[in-house]
């Protein structure tokens, strides 16, 4: 068996800190510049001067981390140096066995852009106010948009920041180094406070592929679910322990799956172990990135070990819970499939309102004295926003299954155009990320077909579960009626 190594991309340390570097120089230096014509011009709204600030703030954010880039490069490229051909090794955390949770993390990062959010949002909308330019157009009252979606910002902050401060930093003590392809990925999950769950703990163990695709203001971040698995577990191990909760952790990873690997500056795949658990108040959620690669203890031929003696496996999803989503029969004695549109409207509202709001936001800046790039840059996201939320939020799709084929229907509010895909030309069906919004993952369905091509179905659903309860359901043959 050949040993399959995952670079890590710390040898590209340095012409991405460079990178960062020169981007940062220039965001910062364009927003000072900014500022200061603003100041010599005088009499300038607020606003222009929030965004002056704001690329300031961010340049110089992005010069910080091109140095925390480069030191933690030459460490990594040292460790490398220590340790060749066990790339597990050449991250610190990784090597000590012990990995903390992402929670203290996110309630800084979140809290941040919240505060910093707000600060713009309500400076504005009070400047209007005193100025008298609020109301005098009905298209002013679009900057009200900004202040609630700081309210939800600032709900979203306090409610991370609760739940540290109710179950503090988890740690995940891995049992061996690292989690092995075509072998397990073993621990224990433990945390600082006593965990009481409603319906027990949910663990999943999950592999991204993480690819950035172009460039400036049309650069998005992209994420796929290539594997997961999903346990529950119903009682932990410090059972009679009022202080701390322990969750074994035991997954099989199939040999077919792909390792930990930063592929390039752009692509990387990564494994993430999430734990969940409804409880009183708020609820438990601990996310950690764990090394998973393939090693000499890898094999082709590796089963599953015998069961978690605290796991229960995932009870079977019910694919009428998706939301949205009609099952009935059909005269032509096929069984009928529809997801209508606008079925996640509340989950996506909040995207919906910054997309609308940058676009409301462009207009007003592009009408000030203010420099043309910052509505360009306002406006390029916007409609990025608003036509990836918006092609995804009116789809509609109605799929007919017979026992023969499957007769699909989708377009914009109303499904009307139709493709037929005979059951024997359907290779294999599989559920595919599509998008997330906050701690909500969506999922749609690709049919590949054997004469190689690829059918998309925009289901939406939101749960990798649910989303392989819709796939068994399309490969049964409708029952019809007698």
């Amino acid at each position: 068996m050949s040993l399959q190594i995952s670079t890590s991309g710390n040898t590209r340390s340095l012409p991405g800190a460079i990178f960062l570097f020169l981007f940062g120089t220039f965001f910062a230096g364009l927003g000072a510049v900014s500022f200061n014509a603003a100041l010599e011009k005088g009499d300038q709204p607020i606003m222009a001067y929030a965004l002056c600030s704001l690329f300031i703030v961010v340049g110089l954010g992005v010069i910080g981390l091109a140095f925390y880039t480069l030191v933690r490069g030459n460490e990594s490229k040292k460790l490398a140096q220590l340790y060749p051909g066990q790339p597990w090794l050449h991250n610190k955390t990784w090597a000590s066995g012990r990995i903390k949770d992402s929670g203290l993390s996110g309630v800084v990062m979140l809290g941040f852009f919240a505060a910093f959010w707000n600060v713009i949002a309500w400076g504005a909308t009070i400047a209007m106010i005193n100025s008298g330019d609020l109301g005098r157009e009905p298209a002013t009252y679009f900057v009200l948009l900004f202040p609630l979606i700081g309210i939800g910002l600032a709900g979203a902050a306090v409610y991370q920041l609760l739940r540290w401060r109710k179950y503090g930093t988890s740690v995940f003590e891995l049992a061996e180094i690292p989690g092995v392809i075509g072998g397990n990925l073993g621990g224990v999950i433990l945390t600082k406070a006593k965990v009481h769950p409603e319906e027990g703990f949910k663990l999943k163990l999950r592999s991204v592929h993480e690819w950035t695709s172009g460039t400036g203001k049309n650069r998005s971040t992209h994420r796929e679910t290539l594997w997961e698995d999903e346990q529950t577990i119903e009682q932990e191990a410090f059972a009679n322990d009022p202080t701390r909760t322990a969750l074994p952790v035991l997954f099989f990873i199939p040999y077919s799956c792909k390792p930990t690997q930063r592929i390039n500056a752009r692509t990387q795949n990564y494994w993430e172990l999430t734990a969940s658990a409804k409880s009183p108040g708020v609820d438990y959620k601990s996310t950690f990135r764990v090394p998973v690669f393939i090693t000499p203890e890898s094999s082709a031929d590796a089963r599953p070990p015998e069961t978690n003696d605290y796991a229960a496996p995932p009870p079977l999803a019910d694919i009428s819970t998706i939301s949205g989503l009609t099952i009935r029969p059909d005269f032509s004695g096929a069984e009928v499939l529809e997801l209508r549109p606008m079925r996640h409207l509340l989950l996506l509202l909040i995207p919906i309102i910054i997309g609308v709001g940058m676009i409301v936001g462009a207009i007003f800046a592009w009408n000030s004295s203010m420099p043309k790039i910052f509505p360009l840059v306002f406006l390029g996201f916007g409609l990025l926003i608003a036509y990836g939320i918006g092609s995804s939020l009116l789809a509609a799709l109605r799929i007919s299954l017979f026992d023969d084929r499957l007769e699909i229907r989708r377009g914009i509010l109303v499904p009307s155009k139709l493709q037929t895909i005979p059951r024997e030309r359907i290779e294999r069906m599989e559920a595919h990320q599509s998008m997330s919004s906050g701690n909500t993952t969506f999922f749609n369905i690709k049919i590949y077909t054997t004469d190689g091509q690829t059918v998309s179905l925009p289901t939406l659903i939101k749960d990798r579960r649910l989303a392989d309860a819709f796939i068994a359901k399309l490969s049964q043959p409708s029952r019809k009626r007698r």
